[in-house]
């Protein structure tokens, strides 16, 4: 059974906005647990919603250090904000130029049209997905030769990452302040994905923001999207946001609940819609299901240790194939990775420097204990949702 901290329970009202923040919660968090909730907020751009959601009469309550903290989080995602959006309005000003079909995912359309303020839901990074594999090169291309510059030197085949990837390395702004990743699909693995039916995108809304046309998800596929994003692909441990985001979504006057129940029954995820049901309405007692308290755990836990429990699961879910797979990679699986010459020495050269990483850093990231506490709810959360969970892919970190 797991019983979340002080701490936790906080955070999980903090950023639940069905809940209310009562001062027994507040006087229960002692040093230590103030300290830790401050450095998961931060880590997971939580700050700002939960400078919000404290009333004014409890405020005092907060350690001073760390309310002026989240406070002037607020203001500075706000600020940033504004650029974001100038950001996204000039890519599809490009992309329309060149009549491409795009949608921005995820945060953008939760920051401007679901949270009272943008500046509540700060943004990683800004995630476009574009309609095929070739719209998404073209894009990518596009957006370089308008000033934006790989967040870290790319030596690989972009088409082969696409092989590979989802979506492909990611872009930073001219002004070198916000992060950019073209998709070319919503979900990271080889299922069935929302945005392959013509439906996705007959049904997508287009707003004006800044003098462009911006093209967004229809809420109720954004809503399963992030839903799978937050099992298929994390577990849950891709942080408390996404609580918050599925509340205000489902709050939304334009979402549709039997729409949305058509999409997670179309794919497979009923059982993680009904954990994610009591996350945004839980029970009016503070006993939360087995599934509820291990989410909360896992998405509020340290990264260190959920990089930790992602490198277990990935050998723990693997088989035998998929492992040797992860040791002998193909040629063009390098090439997604680096620049491979295709002579027998560059080939050579290109596997010695995999193993040499293999030895050395993925050794050592492997051999890390893992926190017995993260290990116990993500065996609560595999059980209850009873999926095939794919951790195999390194993230991008962007919601």
């Amino acid at each position: 059974m797991i019983a979340l901290e002080p701490w936790e329970r906080l955070g999980a009202a903090l950023l639940t906005p069905s809940l209310d923040v009562a001062a027994p919660l507040l006087a229960g968090v002692e040093a230590e647990g103030w300290s830790r909730l401050d450095e998961r907020l931060d880590a997971h751009r939580c700050a700002p919603l939960a400078a919000s959601r404290l009333p004014p009469s409890l405020r005092h309550h907060v350690p001073p250090a760390i309310l002026a903290a989240w406070d002037h989080a607020r203001r500075a995602a706000t600020i940033d904000h504004l650029h974001q959006q100038k950001v996204l309005a000039d890519i599809f000003a490009l992309l329309v130029a060149h009549d491409l079909e795009a949608c921005a995912l995820k945060g953008a359309w939760l920051s401007l049209f679901a949270y009272p303020e943008p500046g509540l839901r700060p943004l990683r990074d800004l995630d476009i997905l574009m309609r095929d594999r070739e719209a998404a090169l073209e894009a990518h291309a596009l957006l370089v030769k308008a000033g934006f510059t790989p967040l870290e030197p790319v030596a690989g085949d972009l088409s082969a990452i696409l092989e590979e990837r989802h979506q492909l390395p990611p872009l930073v702004d001219p002004t070198e302040q916000v992060l950019v990743e073209v998709h070319q699909r919503m979900f990271h693995d080889g299922r069935a994905d929302l945005a392959d039916d013509d439906d996705f995108w007959n049904r997508c809304v287009t707003r004006d923001l800044l003098g462009s046309r911006v093209t967004f998800p229809a809420s109720e596929p954004l809503a399963v999207h992030l839903l799978a994003h937050a099992m298929w692909d994390h577990g849950f441990d891709n942080g408390p946001l996404l609580v918050a985001d599925l509340a205000l979504l489902f709050d939304h006057p334009d979402f549709g609940r039997v729409t949305y129940d058509a999409l997670v029954a179309r794919h497979g995820l009923q059982a993680e819609a009904e954990l994610a049901d009591e996350l945004v309405s839980p029970p009016p007692s503070e006993a939360l299901s087995p599934a509820a308290a291990a989410a909360w755990r896992l998405m509020l836990a340290p990264g260190n240790e959920v990089a930790r429990l992602r490198q277990r699961d990935t050998l723990r879910r693997a088989g035998p194939a998929a492992i040797l797979a992860k040791i002998f990679p193909s040629v063009r699986q390098l090439s997604a990775r680096g620049a491979v010459r295709r002579t027998p020495l560059g080939i050579l050269g290109a596997y010695a420097r995999h193993f040499h990483r293999l030895v050395t850093r993925r050794r050592q990231e492997i051999g890390a204990p893992v926190d017995p506490a993260l290990q116990e709810a993500r065996t609560v959360i595999d059980t209850a949702c009873a999926k095939n969970i794919d951790l195999s892919r390194p993230s991008p970190g962007g919601r």
